[in-house]
């Protein structure tokens, strides 16, 4: 009986501590409950808190600032065709809000010069074998005004620029001369007429027109220096004509007229590049080259007239790939205005074009043995080109 009593009274103590135990765990679980829940809304008016400055300031901020940075990266970035990509060169044509669209012209003062127009030998003599030292007489062409027209479209795609250029230009030489006394003169243009005359007289004049349809791309390679890569489609025409007249002494009362063409037409690729270098937003200088080849047919004619009756017509026409080499250097100025609404721009240049073998009228000796061979003189144009330009 008195273990039972003992048990009893050692079980009331362990109730009573595992009771207490219990709810200590329970006091405690709760402590932390109300700091979790305390903290999770002191959390959710924070969040809530950013969400409403998001809302009111900083999204559109952001917004603005991510657009801006999107449009600068696009600006610097480029996605090439082969899924390559990397920085992008700035673009060096005007950049005005506008349709696009180019319109220039050019006054030109310029000069031709080209191969094979010595006309005329004046001799000591009026007979084979000549004697003493005989002169070549030659005609010079003279400077002339010309002008060339452009009309352009700077695409959206890539910052290309369309552009279809023309030019115009006409120029002349003129010569005469007179056999020293007791000499003659002796023709070098083609002459069919053997006899030696005593005075000459020689007119050549040539109109040039040229055109091209271009594809450019201007872009900056540094901070002031940008280049301009030229692909084009190019067709010419250089029509030259010819007029000497012999006279030979008055007693045999015999005029020789000798009448000659070499009108060439041809087309072909062009390819070139031109670069500028700036001084600053406004003044630059530039310079460029260019090349092309064309295919096209000479059209050549000559004729020689004895006092007023034609006596013999020589046609001579051909095909041939005719080479070409133009370069400028000079300096410019531009502005834009009206809110970049508009761009002008002007600039001089120093301006000259070779072409090879223009020249295919022949030479023709009238003799026991006749002989005919080419001129294949070259042909050039050189001078001062003022330019003008407005994009709208």
């Amino acid at each position: 009986m008195k273990l039972m009593k003992i048990g009893v009274l050692m079980k009331r103590p362990t109730h009573l501590l595992v009771t207490l135990f219990v709810l200590a765990a329970h006091g405690m679980a709760a402590d932390e409950s109300t700091v979790v829940a305390e903290e999770n809304v002191t959390l959710n008016e924070e969040v809530a808190s950013l969400q409403r400055r998001n809302r009111s300031d900083l999204v559109p901020g952001h917004k603005d600032r991510l657009t801006m940075l999107e449009e600068q990266m696009n600006e610097v970035y480029t996605d090439t065709v082969r899924d390559t990509f990397g920085a992008k060169a700035a673009s060096a044509r005007p950049q005005i809000d506008s349709y696009g669209l180019y319109v220039g012209g050019d006054l030109l003062y310029w000069k031709a010069f080209e191969g094979g127009l010595d006309y005329v030998v004046d001799t000591n003599t009026t007979t084979s074998p000549f004697t003493g030292t005989s002169t070549t007489q030659r005609m010079d062409f003279n400077w002339r005004f010309g002008f060339k027209a452009e009309l352009g479209y700077r695409t959206p795609h890539d910052g290309w620029d369309l552009m279809a250029h023309y030019t115009w230009f006409f120029d002349k030489a003129h010569d005469t001369s007179q056999a020293p006394a007791g000499g003659g003169e002796t023709p070098l243009l083609p002459n069919f007429y053997t006899s030696a005359g005593v005075r000459s007289r020689a007119d050549w004049r040539f109109h040039f027109h040229d055109g091209d349809l271009a594809l450019q791309k201007s872009y900056f390679l540094s901070h002031a220096f940008s280049l301009t890569p030229i692909a084009a489609l190019r067709t010419t025409w250089i029509d030259q004509k010819m007029e000497a007249f012999y006279f030979t002494p008055s007693a045999a009362q015999v005029n020789v007229t000798q009448q000659g063409k070499n009108e060439f037409w041809g087309i072909g690729p062009k390819m070139g590049v031109s670069s500028r270098w700036y001084v600053n937003g406004n003044w630059h200088f530039f310079g460029g080259c260019s090349g092309s080849l064309l295919y096209g047919e000479f059209d050549v004619s000559e004729r020689t007239i004895v006092n007023g009756l034609p006596t013999i017509n020589v046609v001579a026409d051909l095909h041939r790939i005719v080479p070409t080499v133009q370069g400028f250097l000079g300096f410019g100025w531009e502005w834009s205005f009206c809110s970049k609404a508009y761009h002008i721009a002007a600039d001089v240049s120093y301006e000259a074009q070779y072409w090879w073998r223009q020249n295919q009228q022949f030479s023709f000796s009238n003799t026991a043995t006749p002989l005919m061979k080419r001129i294949a003189g070259d042909f050039g144009l050189h001078g001062l080109t003022f330019n003008a330009s407005f994009d709208f």
